[in-house]
């Protein structure tokens, strides 16, 4: 969640167990991980904001963030949005 400031969408979406990251005004899961099967990582973000979302913040900035947090884990990983 470096850099990241706000952020907002009109849709989201829930998570199965995993490590919350970071919770919406809600107080439901935004980002979270878990490690699934043969050891890899995956990184959830529930929020939707493509083509007719209303969405604005620092999304980029999320999905660079899990990019790199991934790439660091150096366990394999899976970038997914839902």
């Amino acid at each position: 969640m470096a850099g990241v400031r706000t952020l907002d969408s009109n849709y989201a979406d829930l998570v199965i167990p995993a490590t919350e990251v970071a919770q919406m005004n809600t107080g439901d899961s935004l980002v979270a991980f878990r490690q699934v099967s043969g050891g890899h990582t995956t990184v959830g973000v529930t929020a939707y904001v493509g083509d007719g979302a209303i969405q604005s913040g620092d999304w980029g900035k999320v999905v660079v963030n899990a990019g790199n947090w991934l790439y660091n884990c150096q366990v394999g990983g899976t970038l997914r949005l839902r």
